[in-house]
């Protein structure tokens, strides 16, 4: 194995500099705090970076979208006749 860090990017992609990759980071903190208050498992904060590149692989992988405001979207409006 190297001893190299791993690259901080996903298919060529910087994980930190948009809005949304700042969301995502902010995702991986909040689901690092999850696990850990569950006592399922600590991640340290030097690991965050990874889970967000795992996090961010997912949906990449997965097809989903990325919302980069962060807002939850209204859905659209159902016609009543």
């Amino acid at each position: 194995m190297s001893d190299a860090a791993p690259d901080a990017s996903v298919k060529g992609k910087p994980l930190m500099g948009t809005a949304s990759d700042d969301l995502l980071h902010e995702v991986a903190e909040q689901v690092a705090d999850s696990l850990s208050q569950r006592g399922y498992a600590f991640v340290e904060d030097d690991k965050i970076e990874a889970l967000t590149a795992t996090l961010q692989a997912f949906l990449q992988t997965a097809g989903i979208p990325l919302n980069p405001s962060g807002r939850a979207s209204s859905p659209p409006a159902r016609d009543s006749r």
